[in-house]
């Protein structure tokens, strides 16, 4: 089990929310690692063996809010894809990844003649995935990639899994917008590895990717259909198994 106190997060993301900007600092995460022990036949002690899973408790400081504009009222459940940026919103930095969260906070009335609320402590729990930043949240136009500002990883994966978190989008009369992982073995050619669904409205979503990763990413996104003055507000990563 370690402990590990986050003041300098860049973007925590809750399903297609960015909570970072509500929240205050610092951050604490706690990451428990799961073993399993066994005894062999004539042996005392025991032997534990590291099953590679990974869970973490989110905490983070209290927000003050109106309920009638409280932009993240909706994110409390079960369910949820996080991401949190806790090295930055930059190419190749690190993230940890929850593909099913619980989410939870605990709102507290200033008083009875006040719409304010406040919540003492915003937790996130669920497994963990250790992941790289492969396209940085920023709003995006036309259709491009980042095979020129890939993202490289330790070392290439057997599988995966790709974190998306889609936070602002405008068609201008496409129907969606794709994108797309792409990886490369010598950080030059890029090939298209797995795409997500469709996009057509704010979103977030985990894909498996069940065949080799390579250790170079790339992140593509293209326009479905006709339109103009489209653009999309997203942040994709990838994680290995």
């Amino acid at each position: 089990m370690a402990y590990k106190s986050l003041k300098d997060v860049a973007k925590v993301f809750v399903a297609e929310y960015d909570v970072r900007p509500i929240l205050g600092a610092p951050m604490n995460i706690k990451r428990t690692a799961l073993l399993s022990e066994f005894r062999q036949p004539g042996e005392v002690w025991t032997t534990a063996v590291d099953l590679g899973i990974r869970s973490c408790e989110l905490t983070m400081p209290a927000y003050l809010n109106s309920p009638g504009s409280d932009s993240i009222s909706g994110i409390y459940g079960t369910n949820r894809i996080v991401s949190i940026l806790h090295e930055g919103n930059t190419v190749s930095d690190r993230f940890f990844g929850i593909q099913s969260a619980i989410v939870s906070g605990i709102e507290v009335g200033i008083s009875d003649d006040m719409p304010d609320t406040l919540t003492p402590e915003f937790t996130v729990r669920g497994e963990t995935n250790y992941g790289y930043v492969a396209a940085p949240w920023v709003e995006r136009t036309t259709a491009g990639n980042t095979d020129t500002t890939y993202a490289t990883m330790q070392a290439p994966g057997a599988t995966g899994h790709a974190f998306l978190h889609v936070t602002a989008l405008t068609l201008g009369g496409y129907t969606s917008c794709t994108i797309t992982v792409r990886t490369s073995t010598d950080h030059i050619t890029f090939n298209p590895h797995t795409a997500f669904g469709a996009v057509s409205n704010i979103t977030s979503e985990v894909l498996a990717l069940s065949s080799t990763v390579n250790q170079y990413l790339s992140v593509s996104w293209a326009w479905n259909g006709a339109g103009t003055g489209q653009s999309i507000t997203f942040f994709a990563g990838v994680a290995i198994d």
